[in-house]
């Protein structure tokens, strides 16, 4: 499995189990688009164009989500990946997010070995994300709830 394939599993997967929570999750999907050759022409080879993958990420973020039901919940901007390197997602935040609205909450969502899914919470201003928990089998477990929302 290539990983872009294993990203947009993961992808998958976050929106799964946030959809399963309540949240109506809007993602950003990677887009074909046509390699272009100098001057401008559409490369072709084989007789075919050829084709790049285009990340569509908005603000640093694949998926988007918020609670119709419960509207004390705060509208959830998430990074999902698998990979570990932290330093790399914390700069692409604080490009995009110098601050955060009041009812509005900025993760990183990253897969781990073990199956489960450690949640990150980033704060404008602040020089590291901060630990909010992790899932194991669909249920968050913390003892620090989200800034504004209760324990679920």
């Amino acid at each position: 499995m290539t990983t872009r394939r294993s990203g947009n599993d993961f992808q998958l997967r976050v929106k799964r189990i946030l959809e399963s929570w309540g949240y109506v999750v809007h993602n950003f999907p990677m887009s074909a688009v046509p390699v272009r050759a100098v001057g401008g022409a559409v490369l072709v080879k084989g007789g075919r164009p050829v084709f790049s993958r285009k990340s569509n990420d908005v603000f640093g973020c694949d998926l988007v989500c918020r609670n119709p039901l419960d509207l004390k919940k705060k509208v959830r901007w998430i990074q999902a990946t698998r990979h570990t390197a932290i330093k790399k997602r914390l700069e692409e935040f604080q490009k995009h997010w110098t601050f955060t609205l009041p009812y509005e909450v900025v993760e990183l969502w990253m897969a781990r070995k073990d199956g489960t899914i450690r949640i990150l919470e980033y704060l404008p201003g602040l020089p590291e994300l901060q630990v909010r928990g992790r899932i194991v089998k669909g249920k968050f477990e913390s003892s620090t709830p989200i800034v504004g929302e209760s324990k679920s």
